[in-house]
């Protein structure tokens, strides 16, 4: 079963990966690190209007300082 947070997170950089794919590098805004995920692992995103998407995390799991 899929492990449920609310973390509020702040982008810390954006990536232009080819034409029309970026990555997101987040940090966590009222946390020190992010808790453990696990290969494979996905995010959803809900912006200011409202608006959620899905994302996969590609970063080092072994990174809790930021998701990328």
């Amino acid at each position: 079963m899929a492990m449920k947070l609310l973390i509020k997170t702040l982008v810390a950089s954006v990536r232009e990966e080819a034409e029309g794919v970026r990555s997101y590098a987040l940090v966590p805004a009222k946390r020190p690190r992010f808790p453990a995920f696990e290969p494979g692992a996905h995010v959803m995103v809900q912006l200011p209007n409202g608006l959620k998407r899905a994302y996969s995390l590609c970063s080092d799991p072994a990174d809790d300082t930021r998701w990328r």
